[in-house]
C-alpha cells in the first residue's frame, strides 16, 4: 500500500485583546490544532503566526503571505 506523507503548515492568529480574553489566544489555538494533527496523522512543517494584526483594517499580515 503506497501511503502519502501528511505535512500540514499552522496559521495562528488573534486581531483583539477580546478573542484572546475568550480563549482564542495564540497557545490555545496552536494546542487545538495540534491536537487535530496529531489525530489525522499529519506532520507538522511550521507554525506560522500574527499576532494583533486585523485582516478588517486592511493590514499586511506577514505569516499569512509566507512561502
Amino acid at each position: 500500500m503506497n501511503e502519502e506523507k501528511k505535512i500540514a503548515g499552522l496559521y495562528i492568529r488573534v486581531s483583539t485583546e477580546d478573542q484572546k480574553r475568550e480563549g482564542f489566544s495564540l497557545p490555545e489555538q496552536e494546542k487545538r490544532l495540534r491536537a487535530m494533527c496529531e489525530y489525522k496523522g499529519y506532520e507538522i512543517y511550521k507554525v506560522y503566526e500574527d499576532a494583533g494584526i486585523s485582516a478588517k483594517t486592511g493590514n499586511k499580515r506577514p505569516a499569512y503571505r509566507t512561502n
